[in-house]
This record gives C-alpha cells, sequence and structure tokens, in this order.
C-alpha cells in the first residue's frame, strides 16, 4: 500500500513514519490512561498518529508531482526519527512497572499478546485489507504517473490520501498488538510481487500472508536465539530488511540522479 501510493519503490510504514506515529499515538493514550496495549481505543490512538504522520511526510516532501524522489525517504526518515524521540521521551513518564514492557513492546513482540487483542484485531484487520482491495485498481493507474493517472479520470491526491487511511488502519492494529516491526512492510510486498507479479490486488492479499510467514519466522527465532530470553522482532526484521533497503537504493541511484 505505501509504495503503491507513494509510487516509490522505498516507502514502506516505517520509513513514511507511519508506524512511528502509531506508536506514539498508543503511547500518549497509555501514558494517560486512555487505552492499555491491544485495546480498541489503542488502535483508534494509533490510527490517528499514523495518518498524522504519513500526511506530514508526504506534505513535507511534496517536491515533485509524481514524488518519486530520494526527497520522500529523507524526509521519512526524518520524521521517524523525530516521532520515535517523542515516543522515548513520553515512554519515560510512564511508571517504571510499565516503561520496560513498553519499551520491549516499541520494538516489537508478540509476548504481550493475547487471545483476546485477536478478536479485537481481527474486524480491523478486516477493514484494512478491505479498504486496500477497493482502493488496489487505482493504484495500478497510479503506478503510470499522476499526469496519466488524472487523464484517465483517478485523482491522485484523493487516491494516495485514501491509500494512506487504508494503510494507517492495517498499522495502527499491528502497532497497537505487537510494537513497531522495522521493514516487514518494505520486505514482505517486494517478496511478495517477486513470485505473484506487480498488481495491487493479489499483492495485497500475497503480502499479508508473506508478511505473517516473516513475522512468525522472526518470533521463533527471537524466542530460540537467546532463550531463555526473547529478542524484540524488530531487531531481527532489521536484519533482513536493511539488506533489501540498500539494494534498492543502488537499484534506484540511476533514475535519482535523472531527476
Amino acid at each position: 500500500m505505501a509504495q503503491g501510493a507513494c509510487n516509490n519503490p522505498l516507502a514502506e510504514p516505517a520509513i513514511l513514519g507511519t508506524s512511528a506515529g502509531a506508536a506514539l499515538g498508543v503511547v500518549i493514550g497509555l501514558l494517560f490512561n486512555f487505552v492499555a496495549i491491544g485495546s480498541l481505543g489503542a488502535i483508534i490512538f494509533g490510527i490517528v498518529g499514523g495518518l498524522a504522520a504519513s500526511m506530514a511526510t508526504l506534505r513535507l516532501a511534496r517536491n515533485r508531482e509524481d514524488q518519486a524522489s530520494v526527497v520522500l525517504i529523507i524526509v521519512g526518515i526524518a520524521t521517524s526519527a523525530t516521532i520515535a524521540a517523542v515516543v522515548g521521551i513520553t515512554t519515560s513518564m510512564i511508571s517504571r512497572a510499565d516503561a520496560r514492557s513498553v519499551s520491549f513492546w516499541t520494538w516489537g513482540s508478540l509476548a504481550l499478546t493475547t487471545g483476546k487483542d485477536l478478536w479485537i484485531l481481527t474486524p480491523v484487520v478486516i477493514i484494512g485489507i478491505y479498504s486496500a482491495w477497493l482502493i488496489a485498481p487505482k493504484l495500478d493507474v497510479l503506478s503510470l504517473g499522476d499526469t496519466r493517472a488524472r487523464h484517465i479520470g483517478i485523482n491522485p491526491i484523493t487516491t494516495r490520501r485514501t491509500a494512506l487511511v487504508a494503510l494507517s488502519i492495517l498499522v495502527a492494529g499491528a502497532v497497537s498488538t505487537v510494537g513497531s516491526i522495522a521493514f516487514l512492510g518494505l520486505a514482505a510486498p517486494h517478496i511478495a510481487r517477486l513470485g505473484f507479479g506487480p498488481k495491487h490486488r493479489p499483492l495485497v492479499l500475497h503480502s499479508a500472508v508473506v508478511g505473517a510467514i516473516i513475522l512468525l519466522i522472526a518470533d521463533t527465532c527471537a524466542r530460540t536465539v537467546a532463550a531463555p530470553n526473547e529478542l524484540p522482532i524488530g531487531l531481527l526484521t532489521a536484519l533482513i530488511g536493511a539488506p533489501i533497503l540498500i539494494t534498492l537504493v543502488r537499484r534506484n541511484m540511476d533514475l535519482w540522479r535523472a531527476q
């Protein structure tokens, strides 16, 4: 969704600031005792935070019509870093008993997930995937560029915002339950695209399946590599996603120079 909405192969929730924004929304809710991790309230706070961060990144990076520029990535990384700092400051204000769990959660962990969390998360995921499914054909057109999309009758701005709403719903649901898991949103679509093609409708479902498989593998490794201790899942997915990001950057260097 992020890559299609931004027409950029490097776009993903962590780079756009969506994950960090969702985490900040949840942490603010925890600070004022409005929500608990995995609750419906946490998801709502996460949606607001994630959507605000994504919109801010796109607005700050709006240097070209199609936004297919390295500027988007630079601004997104800066936005994520800024929000992550605010999350750290906010976490330090939470009681010491909860701060350790929150700090571990922000790196991504399934350890705090319960069956009740899954019941709450299921309708959120269904709504998010259905929204992504509906907007997917327009993202196929958007990949041709904003100008061509307008000629066909697609409003790029509306399409992009709708896609970001769907993305924020999915990211907020995941972050409020298992925390921020770095680069999973980057790796899964590219792996799914290799096996099933670039069309966004099948890609939405295949990316979800691939992402779930990667998550389960990473969780298994996190529980066994340093047993009896458990590593944050985000550390392991970063080891997978970082090389993919570097490879994609190298492949797109010529395009960015041309811009």
